[in-house]
């Protein structure tokens, strides 16, 4: 009978990163719209990205993750 071998990982990590200026960009040369229009919108998207960043690995952070 083999034993099987179980492979020990950590959680994958991320850093912190903004998209806004990419954002922004792409709004500008793609639609030609004054990105500052959706400042709101890329702040929710700020926040939500933070929040998930440093989320314990736990069933109770699911519906951060769903949000």
């Amino acid at each position: 009978m083999s034993q099987q071998s179980l492979l020990s990982l950590d959680f994958k990590k991320t850093e912190r990163t903004s998209f806004t200026p990419a954002l922004k960009n792409y709004i500008q040369t793609s639609y030609g719209e004054d990105p500052d229009t959706y400042i709101d919108d890329f702040r929710t998207l700020e926040e939500q990205r933070n929040d998930i960043i440093f989320l314990e690995p736990h069933q109770s952070s699911v519906e951060r993750l769903r949000k």
